[in-house]
C-alpha cells in the first residue's frame, strides 16, 4: 500500500508536465536506445540499463522524471540471452557480449555519464562502472562512466546465481543440481566462480561516486549479495525495509528522482 500511494502521488505530480521529455527511440541496432532530451545545453548524460525482461514502465518513468529535472537521459535496452542449464560457459559469454554492446555505444558518446540500473541492469551497470574506473585498454570506451546509481544489485555473480529465487535462474540451477554433478549449493557456486571472470567483485575499481539502494528482505538478488557489493563500492547506501525486490525498484524509480538528480548534480 505504501508503495502504491507513493507511485500515485509521483504520477499526479507530473500529470500536466507536458511532453517535452517524452522518450523517443533513436536507434534500433544491437541495442534499442530511447532518448529523453530536456532541450537544453548539458554537460553530462544519464544512461539507464533495464532489468531482466528489458525496458519497462519504471525505467521510462524514472527517465522522464530525470529529464524533467534537466538531465539528458538514454535508456539502453541491451540484448538479454537466457543461459540454459548445459551451457555453463554462457554466463561469461553473455557478459562479454553485453560489454561489447556498451563499448560500441560509448565509443559514439561524448558526455561524462552516470549509469543507472536495477536488478540485472544494476549488476551490469556496476560492472561497467567498475571497468570504467580501471586502466584496462580493452574497455577504454567505457571511461566516460564516472558514477553509478544501483538498485537491488548484488555480487559476486556466482553467489547471486547460486542463491537467487528469480524464476529462470532457479530453473537452470535446479536442472544442474538434478544432474548429480554437484553435491551441494556451495560446490555449485564454487564451480561457477571458476568459470566467471568478468565480474564486478573480481574487477573492482571505485571512485566512490556511487548511490546504492538496497532491499533488506530480497531473495531475487539476495540481500547478502547486495551488502557485499554495496560495501565494496564505498558509496552512499540506503536500505529500504519491507518492500522486497520489485517493491524496492518501484519505490526508488517512482519516488527518488529528486534524490538521484541531487546526487548527480553534486558530483565533482
Amino acid at each position: 500500500m505504501k508503495t502504491l500511494i507513493l507511485i500515485l502521488l509521483s504520477m499526479s505530480t507530473n500529470l500536466f508536465a507536458g511532453d517535452y521529455c517524452a522518450g523517443k527511440i533513436i536507434e534500433k541496432n544491437e541495442a534499442t536506445i530511447r532518448l529523453y532530451d530536456p532541450q537544453k545545453s548539458v554537460s553530462r548524460q544519464i544512461v539507464i540499463l533495464p532489468p531482466t525482461g528489458g525496458e519497462n514502465k519504471a525505467d521510462r518513468r524514472l527517465a522522464k522524471a530525470l529529464c524533467q529535472r534537466g538531465h539528458l537521459v538514454k535508456v539502453v535496452d541491451y540484448p538479454q540471452e537466457v543461459v540454459t542449464a548445459p551451457d555453463f560457459e554462457g554466463h561469461e559469454r553473455v557478459t562479454k557480449d553485453i560489454l561489447k554492446v556498451f563499448s560500441d555505444f560509448f565509443s559514439r558518446e561524448k558526455y561524462p555519464t552516470t549509469i543507472i540500473g536495477a536488478s540485472l541492469g544494476g549488476i551490469y551497470a556496476g560492472l561497467i562502472y567498475s571497468l570504467a574506473q580501471g586502466q584496462d585498454p580493452a574497455y577504454e570506451h567505457l571511461r566516460l562512466v564516472d558514477s553509478l546509481v544501483a538498485t537491488v544489485a548484488g555480487g559476486p555473480l556466482p553467489s547471486v546465481l547460486a542463491t537467487s529465487t528469480q524464476e529462470a535462474v532457479m530453473k537452470t540451477r535446479n536442472e544442474r543440481l538434478a544432474s548429480g554433478r554437484f553435491s551441494n549449493i556451495e560446490e555449485y557456486r564454487s564451480y561457477l566462480d571458476g568459470l566467471i571472470f568478468t565480474d564486478t567483485m573480481k574487477l573492482l575499481h571505485t571512485n566512490k561516486q556511487v548511490l546504492f539502494y538496497g532491499s533488506t528482505n530480497d531473495t531475487v538478488v539476495p540481500t547478502k549479495t547486495q551488502v557485499t557489493l554495496s560495501s565494496a563500492l564505498l558509496g552512499q547506501t540506503f536500505w529500504i525495509k519491507g518492500l522486497g525486490h520489485s517493491g524496492t525498484v518501484a519505490y526508488v524509480y517512482y519516488s527518488k528522482a529528486s534524490e538521484i538528480s541531487f546526487f548527480i548534480r553534486n558530483l565533482p
